[in-house]
């Protein structure tokens, strides 16, 4: 497959690029799909095809042990949002009230955003364990799944 069929459309909306191993992500995944009630908000997990090729387009992500947004602006150009940014940016594609449960990191500084989230992101594994393979989302998730929107 060329590189050219891994790109992401740039017509599509936001795209989480989340770890499909991780129980607890796939549990956000679920309820920001379920938050999402437009349903903008598109899925893909980093270890997808897609995943891999946005982390080669942005390779300042590859060490971060996080969930990513991408998002394209007016002119196409891709932006990578991570950590406490991506939840704030989150929280501007979702409904009220499920908005209240991200709008603190639009409020407090990212410095402090970030330490939470790192500390859920370093003990996620111990604490929610490991797929052995990233696990079929339902059939309305799945619609929303990156590899769908070609």
């Amino acid at each position: 497959m060329g590189n050219e069929a891994l790109l992401i459309p740039q017509m599509c909306g936001p795209i989480l690029l989340f770890d499909g191993y991780c129980p607890f992500c796939n549990f956000v995944v679920r309820m920001i799909y379920r938050l999402d009630r437009s349903g903008t908000i598109l899925f893909a997990p980093i270890e997808s095809e897609r995943g891999r090729a946005v982390i080669e387009r942005h390779p300042e992500v590859k060490a971060l042990d996080s969930a990513f947004l991408l998002e394209h602006d007016e002119y196409g150009t891709e932006r990578i949002s991570a950590k406490s940014d991506m939840l704030a940016r989150l929280a501007d594609y979702i409904a009220w009230p499920g908005k209240l449960l991200l709008l603190p990191f639009k409020i407090i500084p990212c410095r402090i955003g970030d330490l939470l989230y790192d500390q859920v992101a370093r003990n996620r594994n111990r604490l929610f364990g490991r797929y052995e393979s990233c696990p079929l989302p339902s059939r309305g998730l799945r619609d929303r799944f990156i590899s769908n929107h070609k």
